[in-house]
Order: C-alpha cells, then structure tokens, then sequence
C-alpha cells in the first residue's frame, strides 16, 4: 500500500542522527545538488532534467511538494547498512563490464525527475534563482531519454509528465505578468562531438582497492569538496551513479560505503515505479541554508539483483515536518543501434 505523509515523515525522521551522539555530519547534502553529476556528464545540458544545476532557469532544485513523492515501504524493516552495502559490492562485482557504443550504435539512458524552476525572477539582473529573487515557481516532473554515440554527440528529449504552480499566489503572479512561458525543458536538442559524455573520465584510474579508494574519496582527490563523512556518502553516490564505472570500481564504491559513519539502511523501498534497497545518510543544514534548523536526508535505491542506482531521494524535514522532496529515478539504459529507439524496441 502507499504510505501517508505521516508514514513517510516517521519512517524518516528514524535517519535523522543524534547531534550529541554524531556531531561529525557536517553541510547538509541537499544543499549540493548545484554540482552533482548524472550518467551523462554534459557542457551543454541546462535544460535536461538530467542535468541539473541551482541558479539556471531551466534547473531543478529541491522545491518538489510533499504530495509529489509516495514511498511505499513492503517491509518496514531496518537492516544493517554495512552488511547491505557489501552485499550490493557482491553482486555489483558479477555483473558485467560496461561497453561503449559501437559503429552506428548509441547508448540510450531515461530518467524521470521532480524539482522547481523559476519562470520569472523579481530582479532580472540576479538570475532566476528558486529560493530568491524568484516572482513565479514552477513545479514539474520531467521525463529525460539521452542517446550518445562514440563520438560525444547525440539527442536529448525531454517530456514534461506534469507541471503546476508552486503555490496559488504564483499562478497569480504569472497571470498578473501576461502568462509567459513556462516550459523551460526544450521538447528535442541535438549536441554535436564531443559536447556529450557517457559517465566520467578518469575513471580507470581510480584504485578497485576498497582501502585505497576511501583514501582518495576522504583526501578528496578525485572530486573536490568539504571535509566530513556527508561528502564521502556523496562521492561514493557520485561513482556508483556513472555508467562507465567498472564492475570493481563499483564493488570497492559499495564497500567504501559500508564505512562511512552514519549511513542507515532501510529494507525494500519503492519509490515512483521503482524498487530496491535504500542506503541514507541524513546532515544538517548549514546556517546559512534555505531551510536553517532542518536536516537534509540523501536516499539512494538500488536494485538488488544488479546493483544498479534506481533512484535518488533527497528530503528536507524540520520539525517533523517535510519541506522539500527533489527526486530522480532512472527508468532503463543501454546501447541501442537507432537514435529513435530504446531498448527492446
């Protein structure tokens, strides 16, 4: 069954730490969408619901109601998150490794997402921020499917499931400005080489050594970042999200996991059409966040039966209270030998 508003602040709310007990968590993860990468790293994407980036028209941010997100819990079971996450380094080590688009080939991805967009800022000349200097918001659900060949070109096409007003005052605000236009999400875009990626560069160089790896994720040398155990589980989410990772890569990624103090698992989570194992790490917000006083929860689901990143739930709560849900989930991928097709078609 789908769970209430209340089930999901409860459930919830058992991640969030203890400050007297764990008073290493540091800047809430929410509040790093802004730099995350996706499956796709891209120069280009700004309007790609997959491709997301704070202060851009087209962007999504945290600003999804409440209401948007159903978690449905079959088993409303804890589990152990080290043994969870070495269970997932497992399977994630048979799986197999990842090929590139050939000759006339193209790898396909689709992902659908949630998140906020500003269609009109109050000062045009201090950008189209959601949380500030923002007139009208704009809520939307955004489905993504990505075709890349071997040479970095390719398609994007993004579908918008639904959109609506944040708020009765914004639709108000947008009569009042002569309805303007608020499909920030152009319907078909075509890169040319080299403006698109598959996963990340740089990957093969990366120790498969679980002990090595979490060196080079705490020291920061891979990607840059503050100091502290949110950063790690936010890295780590970084590696396992990439296509091009691989299988060792993700297997140490996982086990890495395994060690950051403060990671929680959850049992069988299901989450817009998806279902998996959920891996959590929840921090507070920093003083000067949107939301000072909250906690930010970062939730990663992933299929057990091939380890790969389902989706991903990043949660504000205050006082027992959801603020905010941003959420992205990753439908189906592969190589396919058409730049119209999916896999299976």
């Amino acid at each position: 069954m789908v769970r209430t508003e209340h089930d999901i602040r409860a459930a919830l709310l058992t991640l969030v730490p203890d400050p007297a007990t764990d008073a290493s968590v540091i800047e809430a993860v929410h509040c790093k969408i802004a730099r995350r990468r996706t499956v796709a790293r891209t120069t280009v994407i700004a309007a790609s619901a997959a491709a997301v980036g704070v202060g851009v028209a087209a962007s999504l941010v945290l600003a999804i109601s409440p209401s948007t997100g159903h978690l449905r819990h079959p088993q409303r079971t804890y589990v152990s998150a080290p043994f969870e996450l070495r269970t997932l380094a497992k399977v994630a080590a048979v799986q197999p490794e990842f090929h590139p688009p050939g000759p006339g080939q193209y790898w396909y991805f689709e992902t659908r997402s949630a998140g906020g967009s500003c269609v009109k800022p109050i000062n045009p000349h201090e950008g189209f921020g959601f949380y500030q200097n923002c007139y009208i918001h704009v809520l939307s659900v955004v489905q993504t499917q990505t075709w890349i060949p071997a040479d970095g070109s390719g398609r994007v096409r993004n579908t918008i499931i639904s959109q609506r007003f944040a708020s009765p005052r914004d639709r108000a605000h947008w009569l009042a400005a002569g309805r303007p236009h608020r499909n920030f999400f152009p319907a078909d875009l075509r890169y040319r080489e080299h403006e698109l990626s598959i996963g990340s560069t740089g990957l093969g160089k990366l120790p498969t050594n679980p002990a090595k790896l979490a060196k080079v994720i705490d020291r920061r040398r891979y990607e840059n970042g503050p100091p502290g155990p949110a950063e790690d589980f936010t890295q780590v989410a970084d590696l396992l999200r990439f296509a091009n990772a691989s299988p060792a890569l993700r297997a140490a990624a996982f086990k890495v996991g395994a060690r950051i103090p403060g990671v929680k698992a959850r049992d069988t989570v299901s989450f817009h059409g998806v279902t998996g194992a959920a891996i959590a790490f929840t921090s507070p917000a920093s003083p000067h966040s949107v939301f000072p006083g909250s906690h930010g929860t970062y939730e990663l689901i992933f299929d057990r039966a091939t380890s790969m990143l389902k989706a991903e739930v990043r949660t504000v709560i205050k006082a027992g209270k959801i603020l905010d849900i941003n959420w992205v989930t990753y439908l189906t991928s592969g190589l396919v030998n058409s730049i119209n097709s999916a896999p299976g078609q």
